[in-house]
């Protein structure tokens, strides 16, 4: 099914740290899994230019090849809108190199809206090394002078609320954001965005006469609206895909991965698979009824946390939030 070139590209995803390791890994497990309910063509020139993930012509149901495109979905735009991480890390950087206690600091971010979307008080990532400018810089000598003392410092204005507090003696760091930051847009998250993008390139298809059906299996990649009772987003994956739906009438099902169900972990079990008929008929329900009961391997963890460029396979180690965590299939 792989070429030798796709062969090698699965391989540098996995033995590498690259964006592409979780969605190659979903990816891996699924073109095994298909071929049990039909014939499978990886990536087949189909004359886009942009072929699809696979083309699956089904042993049942209306009889016409399915055009895939799979995708993972993780937090990685949600933490590029919220760069909590990189001005932290920067901070304390700074901060190390003065020579002054690395305990005592207490962080209190504010909270903004952008575009429908409630984000923390933070410039885009590219214009956080302003932050650190003359007044930071006097900030740490006064405090490298007077460590006994207390201190705050508050960067405000152009978008930006943070408070930056230091207390002598202190063993620990710690951040509060005022405020709860997340999405009221069921169109501005990542989890709509990659809907958005693999039903382009699937739309090229038919352009050029494709007559078959068009899917789309979206993975848990460590996104909070794979989790139902997530309290990050008051919206829900289910709404997100019925406006997709609305949005691009030429996509016939979506399918989903979840490595968690009901907010409880599926770790040392398969993937939960939910379909989704954007269609509205009922012409697809046997095809429908394989993909949802497609076997997968068992999970080692669940996908919840885990970073945007991490390399899974099974025996490859992750990383994540949490030390001692990973996220991979079993075998």
């Amino acid at each position: 099914v792989l070429s030798a070139a796709a062969q090698r590209s699965f391989a540098s995803a996995f033995n590498h740290r690259k964006e592409s390791s979780l969605p190659k890994q979903w990816e891996l497990v699924f073109i095994a899994a298909l071929r049990h309910v039909g014939t499978i063509r990886y990536e087949p020139d189909l004359g886009t230019g942009n072929p699809p993930d696979v083309l699956l012509v089904p042993t049942s149901g209306p009889g016409l090849p399915v055009a895939l495109e799979i995708t993972a979905v993780s937090h990685a735009y949600l933490l590029d809108r919220n760069p909590t991480r990189a001005f932290e890390a920067e901070l304390y950087r700074r901060i190390k190199k003065a020579q002054l206690p690395m305990g005592g600091w207490k962080l209190a971010y504010g909270i903004k809206n952008l575009e429908g979307t409630t984000v923390i008080a933070l410039p885009p990532k590219k214009d956080l090394p302003d932050l650190f400018d003359a007044r930071f810089a006097a900030l740490l000598r006064t405090v490298g002078t007077k460590p006994l003392q207390r201190h705050t410092f508050a960067w405000s204005g152009a978008g930006t609320t943070i408070q930056l507090e230091y207390t002598p003696g202190g063993q620990f760091q710690e951040t509060v954001i005022v405020g709860m930051y997340s999405t009221q847009s069921t169109e501005d998250n990542s989890v709509f965005k990659a809907l958005e993008k693999k039903a382009e390139k699937l739309r090229k298809l038919r352009r050029i006469g494709f007559t078959g059906l068009l899917g789309i299996i979206l993975c848990d990649g460590g996104h909070p609206l794979f989790y139902e009772d997530s309290e990050m987003f008051p919206i829900s994956l289910k709404r997100v895909i019925e406006v997709f739906f609305t949005k691009n009438p030429e996509i016939g099902f979506v399918l989903t991965a979840h490595t968690q169900l009901k907010n409880k972990s599926l770790h040392n079990q398969q993937p939960a698979l939910k379909i989704w008929n954007g269609s509205g008929t009922d012409s697809l329900t046997v095809l429908l009824s394989d993909l949802a009961g497609l076997r997968l391997p068992k999970l080692d963890c669940t996908a919840y946390n885990v970073e945007p460029v991490s390399p899974f396979f099974a025996g490859t180690r992750g990383w994540l939030d949490d030390p001692g965590d990973e996220f991979r299939f079993g075998v």
